[in-house]
């Protein structure tokens, strides 16, 4: 349902949910939670799960957050993110994470288009992503990442809802051709007669 409400490739998906099973471990019955705010997340930043999966690996301990904190503010030019935040956002919430390394750099007045190719490059390196993708992840204002992301969870949300109404769907349409599958027989029988 969430590949359908995104409009992706449920295969795809798929796949994607495979390559970061060890990633998705460590919330436990939230797993699937996170699974899918992340894929809501990339599809509205125009981005790869992957990317954001890469981000958030770089927070995972206290010293990678540290280091990585320290090397974004000090290009930001400023203490805009905070690395316990950091680190906490990447086991509980890790979307969480992700906004706010887009606050900081919003907050230093920084925008992806006027960003030099040295300034993008040096951003990137601090995350271990590629310039390119650090362009996608900071792209847009927040504003309006976050309407977008909420026009993909609420049809995530409505796909969820109603998959069971369509899986009874198509329960009652089989059996309805099941029950009336005799009927059928007679007809295509008769159908036979009339066309001979």
């Amino acid at each position: 349902s969430t590949a359908q409400a995104l409009g992706v490739d449920v295969d795809k998906l798929g796949q994607q949910f495979a390559q970061n099973a060890n990633f998705l471990v460590r919330f436990g019955d939230d797993g699937q939670k996170v699974f899918e705010e992340m894929a809501v997340a990339a599809k509205a930043l125009g981005t790869e799960m992957s990317t954001l999966v890469k981000i958030t690996e770089k927070f995972k301990t206290f010293d990678e957050a540290g280091r990585a904190v320290g090397r974004f503010n000090a290009i930001l030019g400023g203490p805009f993110l905070n690395s316990i935040d950091m680190l906490n956002a990447s086991y509980e919430d890790p979307i969480a994470g992700i906004q706010m390394l887009r606050e900081g750099f919003e907050q230093a007045g920084m925008s992806a288009e006027d960003l030099s190719g040295a300034n993008s490059e040096a951003f990137a390196s601090s995350l271990n992503i590629s310039a390119t993708e650090f362009k996608e992840l900071m792209g847009e204002s927040n504003e309006d990442l976050e309407i977008r992301r909420k026009t993909q969870e609420e049809m995530a949300e409505a796909a969820r809802r109603a998959q069971p109404v369509m899986d009874q769907l198509s329960m009652a349409f089989k059996t309805l051709l099941a029950d009336a599958k005799p009927i059928i027989d007679i007809m295509v029988v008769m159908m036979e007669q009339v066309g001979k």
